[in-house]
C-alpha cells in the first residue's frame, strides 16, 4: 500500500459500495472492497441454472441519469457499457374482483385509462404528479445532498418551508386516498410503499415522489439483466485499481481517538485504512465498532423481506407482460399480517417478472425465465421448510 495515498476499506459490495469504490478510486484513493458472500452485488444479484439466468433483486431502473453520472465520473459513457430499453407496458395489474389495468409508458394512453377508471381520474393523477415533482425538487436540495443523520443546516430548514402542506404531510396512504377514489388505483399506488420495504400506513407522504419518478422518467431494463450493472462496475473499478475480496467478512472496525485505523477480517487479518465505509445494514455498525449493548434491529422495526420462486419454463408466454402484479383481496389486511402479526399473508399479493419477455438471452430458445415474489416479514424465527412453502 502506498502510504502517500488515502486508503479506504468498503464493507459490502452492494450497488452502493461498488459505486463509492469507483468514485474514490478515480480520485486517487486506494480502495479495498470486502464482501461476505461469494458474489458481488448484494441484493442486485444473479442466479443461473440450465441455461436460464435470473436477476434475484431489482428488475428495473427508474433514474438512468444516476448511472450516467457514475460512469461519467470514471470518464466513461454509460451507453458504451450498458444498453437500456424502456419497459412498456410498465406493469399489468390483476385485481381480486376480476378487473385488469395496464399502466402504459405512453402518458396519453395511461390518462385515457384513468378517465375510464374514475371520473376525472386523469386530472387527479396530474395533480399527484405535480405534488411528486415538487417533492423531488425539494428532496434534491435537502435530503439527497446530505449524509444520513447529519443535522440540517439553515438552508435545508428554510427549504422545508416549501413542503406542500396539503398532502405533503401525513401518511402515504392518506395522500393516495386524497387523489383517488377507485379502489384499484388506490391499490396500485399504495403498492409503491413496498419499493422501500414498507407499508403505505408506515411511510410519510413525501414518498409520493416514487410513483412520480416512474411515470415521469419511465421504467428501464438493462439488456442482459440488471446484474450487468454490477459486472461493469467491477470492470471499471478494477481498471482504476479497486480490489474486490469475496468471502471476506469484516468483524471489527479499529478506531483510535475517533479516527479509523483499519478493519479486521474473520481470521484476524487487519487491513489498515484511513476511512471505512459501511454498505450494509446500519444496525450492525455498533457491533463492528465494539460498542456494548448491541442487540440487533428488533423484528418489528425491520423492512419487508420476500419469498421468491424462480421458474425456468420450456415454453413461451407470448401474451404475458414483463411485469405483472396479482393483488390480494384485502390489501390493508395483508399489511396488517406482514407488519403487526409478523406472518406470511394468507392471501398475498404476487409479483411476476417475465425477464426473458424482451431479452431472449436470459432463457433457452422457446423458454421463459420467471421471477415470482410475495412480500414476507423479516423474522429470524421463520424457517422456510417444504411444509411452509406449500
Amino acid at each position: 500500500m502506498n502510504p502517500a495515498k488515502k486508503s479506504a476499506c468498503i464493507i459490502g459490495a452492494g450497488l452502493g459500495g461498488m459505486a463509492v469504490a469507483l468514485r474514490l478510486a478515480v480520485r486517487g484513493w486506494q480502495v479495498n472492497v470486502f464482501e461476505n458472500s461469494a458474489t458481488l452485488g448484494g441484493k442486485m444479484n444473479r442466479w443461473e441454472s440450465n441455461g436460464f439466468r435470473f436477476d434475484t433483486g431489482p428488475s428495473l431502473i427508474t433514474m438512468p441519469w444516476v448511472f450516467e453520472d457514475l460512469f461519467a465520473a470514471a470518464g466513461e459513457r454509460m451507453a458504451d457499457h450498458l444498453r437500456l430499453q424502456p419497459v412498456d407496458p410498465m406493469a399489468r395489474y390483476f385485481f381480486a374482483d376480476g378487473r385488469q389495468l395496464e399502466v402504459n409508458a405512453s402518458m396519453p394512453r395511461w390518462l385515457a385509462t384513468l378517465r375510464e377508471e374514475e371520473p376525472e381520474g386523469d386530472v387527479r393523477f396530474l395533480k399527484m404528479m405535480q405534488l411528486g415533482a415538487r417533492l423531488l425538487e425539494l428532496s434534491r436540495h435537502t435530503f439527497f445532498r446530505r449524509a444520513p443523520f447529519e443535522p440540517p443546516d439553515l438552508e435545508t430548514l428554510a427549504a422545508l418551508r416549501h413542503l406542500p402542506l396539503y398532502r405533503g404531510w401525513g401518511s402515504y396512504r392518506k395522500a393516495v386516498h386524497s387523489f383517488f377514489s377507485s379502489p384499484h388505483l388506490r391499490q396500485i399506488y399504495e403498492r409503491f410503499a413496498t419499493y422501500v420495504g414498507s407499508s403505505p400506513l408506515r411511510i410519510p407522504a413525501t414518498l409520493m415522489l416514487i410513483p412520480y419518478l416512474e411515470h415521469a422518467f419511465g421504467a428501464w431494463y438493462v439488456v442482459g439483466g440488471l446484474y450487468t450493472v454490477i459486472e461493469k462496475l467491477r470492470e471499471l473499478g478494477e481498471k482504476h485499481g479497486v480490489r474486490f475480496f469475496n468471502g471476506s467478512r469484516v468483524v471489527h472496525i479499529a478506531t483510535r481517538l475517533g479516527k479509523v485505523e483499519g478493519v479486521e477480517l474473520a481470521g484476524s487479518s487487519v487491513w489498515p485504512c484511513s476511512a471505512a465505509i459501511m454498505n450494509g445494514d446500519v444496525s450492525t455498525l455498533p457491533e463492528l465498532l465494539g460498542q456494548p449493548g448491541y442487540a440487533g434491529l428488533p423484528e418489528k422495526d425491520r423492512s419487508l423481506s420476500g419469498f421468491v420462486l424462480l421458474f425456468g419454463l420450456r415454453k413461451k408466454l407470448r401474451e404475458a407482460a414483463r411485469h405483472t402484479v396479482c393483488f390480494s383481496s384485502d390489501y390493508e389486511k395483508e399489511f396488517d399480517e406482514l407488519f403487526l402479526q409478523r406472518k406470511f399473508p394468507k392471501d398475498p399479493t404476487v409479483y411476476v417478472c417475465v425477464s426473458s419477455r424482451d431479452d431472449p438471452s436470459l432463457a433457452p430458445k422457446d423458454g421463459e425465465a420467471l421471477f415470482v415474489m410475495a412480500n414476507a416479514p423479516a423474522n429470524d424465527s421463520d424457517r422456510w421448510d417444504d411444509c411452509m412453502i406449500e
